[in-house]
């Protein structure tokens, strides 16, 4: 496992900008699952019983999806946290997601990076851009 926090770009999984500030984005792991429906980018916090996620990632899983591409956010995908937090992201403004390496078999490697733009309600805006790296875990449909 490798462990990261919030804020270090030295390592492939990372959380950067003006949202780490104002929002607890601390994170133990790097975990990328595909569903049916998305592929989740999820940096969790292990601390907790649960393992909370503080910042998921998500696209939808279409064929479309693959390596060497760039999605829109705000088209194919949302950003947001995991259940257990107090306050949630304020609304998204823009945000892409680049999908380096990607492959939909269990432990392929998955590599890439995202940056969003967030406006509060009082209209400040609140970067967050991040890397990420992690095998990827199929779920299956119940």
């Amino acid at each position: 496992m490798l462990l990261v926090g919030a804020g270090c770009r030295t390592a492939p999984n990372f959380l950067d900008g003006s949202l780490v500030d104002v929002y607890n984005l601390q994170f133990d792991e790097t975990r990328i699952r595909l569903y049916d429906s998305e592929l989740s980018i999820e940096y969790v916090d292990n601390l907790t019983a649960t393992g909370m996620v503080a910042l998921r990632l998500t696209a939808q899983n279409t064929p479309k999806l693959k390596s060497k591409e760039r999605y829109d956010l705000i088209k194919t995908g949302n950003i947001g946290r995991g259940e257990g937090y107090e306050s949630p992201f304020p609304e998204l403004d823009s945000g892409h997601i680049r999908l380096d390496r990607f492959g939909r078999k269990a432990d392929d490697k998955i590599t890439g990076n995202f940056r969003a733009i967030f406006i509060t309600p009082e209209d400040d805006k609140l970067t967050v851009s991040g890397g990420f790296t992690a095998e990827l875990e199929i779920v299956e449909h119940l």
